[in-house]
């Protein structure tokens, strides 16, 4: 790293910096900075939720579950020049006969500090029987 933007770059990202921004500096800059080349990146964060309640007296049992899943990823394209962030999530409640589900997508890409697609899904079918 003998290229000073690039240090600073680094020092910035990494938070050592006097008013450092963190990662948001890496898109700060609608120019390439000398030294530093970003090929492709991926982060992701998955988070699973599962509960189960069973409830029983005498002639009668109620059993109830509720599943979430949700995955985010933030991508790095096109050797730094896209930036694509995309949310999964699937909420499932069953109880009983019925079963209730959500999903949602949702997806972006910023190039050059603007949005140029954007794409969502949302999907939900409540209180039907189950398995059908």
């Amino acid at each position: 790293m003998s290229v000073g933007r690039a240090v600073a770059l680094f020092l910035n990202v990494m938070g050592t910096a006097a008013g450092s921004s963190g990662p948001n500096a890496l898109f700060a800059n609608n120019a390439p900075v000398p030294g530093v080349t970003i090929h492709e990146a991926l982060l992701t964060h998955d988070i699973h939720t599962s509960a189960t309640t069973r409830f029983a007296v005498p002639f009668f049992t109620q059993d109830t579950s509720h599943l979430n899943d949700t995955v985010a990823t933030l991508a790095i394209e096109q050797n730094g020049a896209n930036l694509v962030a995309s949310v999964k999530s699937k909420d499932q409640v069953t109880g009983g006969r019925f079963e209730s589900i959500l999903n949602l997508a949702e997806s972006l890409t910023i190039v050059s500090g603007m949005v140029v697609r954007s794409g969502s899904v949302i999907a939900s079918s409540g209180g039907r029987p189950r398995g059908g």
